[in-house]
């Protein structure tokens, strides 16, 4: 099939791992039996039966498949994402103790809440509960979606995008039912939402990433900021009040190198930004913004364009203004990035960020657009994965998720994607799962063997990890906005790279003429859906599941918010390497992961767990027992910190415990624990830091 380049924008992703290949990064696997993946949506006993309904902008496809002949150049008037941008969140919506699923639906369906019924019932089943729990969100296209306790009442609610119209905020009344409150009005287009405390005043904030001011292809080839919308932070001002701070804020005072050697020509462009998170990735104690943007088909710096395409870092003073410092930190690489997720890789005890990307298989030559690993070097920048022989492609990508899917106590990545690209559909992800080798590099396990989904039909954005049956094994969530027909032939692009991912390829519903015109065929695509993987831990690992609870308004010196969003915690197995992750309240792409976050300990029966919480404070837990969930309160006495006395320190973890223990909030023998495990970690400390 005869393509023009610009028409094959971001079909595949490429990624780029820190082994040296494939044969050598297998040298260092670890011998556990397999973990399985079982999709429970085929089952209608379940109660699972989601369908992605169209956008209203779909109709601009409608009008150029009834067009005798489509002329190439239309592309800048075809619709961007034209059965819309679905994303989900897995989250304890109605405080029963498991976890639900929460994913968004276009104009005239109602968004689905499945409740878990697992606590009810000890079986898991959903019901959906998206019309009667008043987060149906009926009439909006809505897109991503993030989640967190924004008025520290214990419960969490929701913050859904609309898609070229207003987003909606939803407050939990704490029975699973939720009321929309008022929120700043926007009508940009936006592609992901994160909540984070950027000021460290124990309230969650918002940012939101917008991509441009329409839904169609024009932002993404013609000029490199035109119909583009800068992205928006929003202030917590207390009583479930909001301020657009985005002006203020620093968001908007983006950095370019001019080709023209003019370093301040293009700064305050807005861009294409696809996903958007608040992180610590300094690990100094405030979170920072990181998102990513779309290089597109704008031709880079070195082919005469511009390069607008880096993932941004936003680095925080503390106080919630945010400086550019994107360029030569070792993000500044120019590509079609797409979803975001962090953790420790290498387990150096920095934070890494994993970036989805446009693809190797259309030009394989530009390193640039190989999905792959950023590690943080600890100075406040990272180093960039690209190395050579290290260079493995593989497939496009939107969601991603770092977790460790066979707790064998290294990070592993999966993220899914599929790409509308007008003409034609890449929807031949299959669904990449990165198994860790011991903090070496990466392997590819034989997904096939994994799981028996087959997702290369499914054209998925929305992706998020979390354990919805409680055997404290991670399972993994992905939506698409439409699927292919079986009968959809798989057209496989004329390029092998040596990778496992050769079989890439795209779904066509356009025949393309000898003069690159383009005719619809006939053929149509379904509905998106739903997958829920379930992970049946079959190794026997062992694992400790982790829940933050911050103290702001239960201790005195508290200043967390309640879920403990911002925070980073470090997980060390008896006799294992350290792993590291923090806690995010939105990644990924439209998405969010559970904020009770699974580590594995591999066979270890007991683990240390440290928390560096927002403002810097760190707690250490010792002798944490293997399989069980460990929800662990703020202490605002930081065991590193130069205090007059030991004495000091001992009555500031001592006032702090006896406030939450008269909140009711930890028992009497978890007061004593905590306590013996704070005087230790002091001890520790400065004996042997």
């Amino acid at each position: 099939m005869n393509l023009p380049k610009q028409y094959v924008i971001s079909l595949l992703s490429g990624l780029l791992l820190f082994a040296a290949s494939t044969e050598s990064s297998a040298s260092h696997k670890k011998e556990y039996a397999p973990v399985k993946f079982n999709d429970i949506v085929p089952n209608i006993e379940i109660g699972i039966d989601y369908q992605r309904q169209k956008s209203e902008r779909d109709a601009l496809q409608d009008a150029m498949k009834a067009k005798e002949r489509i002329e190439p150049f239309e592309i800048i008037v075809a619709a961007l994402k034209p059965r819309g941008n679905p994303g989900v969140i897995i989250f304890d919506a109605d405080q029963d103790g498991d976890e639900d699923i929460y994913v968004t639906n276009g104009p005239g369906a109602a968004n689905s809440l499945y409740v878990n019924q697992l606590k009810e019932t000890n079986s898991l089943t959903f019901i959906d509960k998206g019309l009667t729990s008043g987060l149906a969100a009926f009439s909006q296209d809505s897109a991503g979606v993030c989640y967190g306790d924004i008025d520290n009442d214990g419960d969490e609610d929701v913050f859904v995008q609309g898609t070229c119209e207003a987003s909606q905020l939803f407050e939990n009344q704490g029975d699973g039912s939720f009321i929309n409150i008022d929120f700043p009005k926007g009508k940009q287009c936006s592609s992901g939402c994160s909540m984070g405390d950027i000021d460290n005043d124990g309230l969650l904030d918002i940012v939101s990433a917008n991509l441009s001011t329409e839904m169609t292809w024009y932002p993404l080839v013609f000029g490199p900021f035109e119909r583009t919308a800068h992205n928006s932070v929003y202030k917590n001002m207390g009583d479930n009040k909001f301020d657009d701070v985005s002006k203020t804020s620093g968001i908007e005072n983006t950095k370019f190198v001019s080709p023209e050697g003019d370093p301040a020509q293009f700064d305050g462009n807005s861009t294409v930004t696809w996903a958007i998170s608040l992180v610590d990735y300094d690990l100094d104690g405030d979170v920072d913004i990181l998102h990513t943007d779309d290089q597109a088909d704008h031709p880079s710096t070195s082919q005469g364009g511009l390069d607008r395409g880096y993932i941004r870092i936003f680095q925080n003073d503390g106080q919630g203004a945010f400086t550019d410092v994107t360029i030569g930190n070792g993000t500044d690489v120019f590509g079609q990035w797409m979803g975001l997720s962090f953790g420790d890789a290498n387990c150096d005890g920095q934070m890494d960020l994993f970036a989805t990307n446009g693809g190797d298989y259309i030009n394989p030559l530009e390193r640039e657009f190989s999905t792959r690993w950023f590690f943080g070097n600890g100075q406040g920048g990272f180093t960039d994965s690209v190395d050579g022989d290290k260079w493995i492609p593989s497939m496009f990508g939107w969601g991603t998720s770092t977790l460790d899917y066979n707790n064998d106590g290294d990070l592993d990545v999966v993220y899914h994607g599929g790409m509308d690209a007008v003409f034609f559909v890449e929807a031949s992800n299959s669904g990449a799962i990165l198994q860790n080798q011991d903090c070496s590099g990466f392997m590819i396990p034989d997904t096939a063997a994994m799981s028996a989904t087959n997702h290369q039909r499914r054209v998925v954005h929305g992706v998020a990890v979390g354990d919805l049956d409680n055997n404290g094994f991670t399972d993994i969530v992905s939506v698409s906005n439409k699927d292919a027909p079986e009968h959809f032939p798989l057209i496989s692009y004329e390029r092998e790279l040596g990778s496992p991912f050769d079989i890439a390829g795209m779904f066509t519903t356009f025949t393309q003429f000898e003069n690159g015109d383009f005719q619809w065929i006939g053929e149509e695509y379904s509905n998106g859906s739903l997958s829920v993987e379930m992970n049946d831990g079959a190794n026997g690992n062992n694992w400790v599941k982790v829940k933050l609870l911050g103290s702001k308004n239960i201790v005195d010196t508290g200043v967390v918010n309640r879920d403990g969003i911002g925070a980073v915690v470090f997980v060390t197995p008896q006799k294992g390497k350290t792993s590291m992750k923090p806690i995010v309240g939105g990644a990924s792409h439209v998405s969010q992961d559970s904020l009770q976050t699974i580590f594995g300990l591999g066979k270890a029966k007991r683990s240390r767990v440290e928390v560096l919480w927002p403002g810097g404070v760190r707690n250490r837990f010792y002798h944490v027992k293997s399989n069980r969930t460990l929800v662990l309160p703020e202490i605002p006495c930081s065991y590193d910190k130069e205090w007059s006395s030991f004495k000091e320190y001992r009555y500031c973890v001592k006032q702090s415990l006896g406030q939450l223990r008269q909140a009711d909030i930890i028992t009497k023998k978890q007061k004593g624990k905590i306590m013996t495990s704070a005087m230790r970690a002091y001890y520790d400390w400065r004996h042997y830091k």
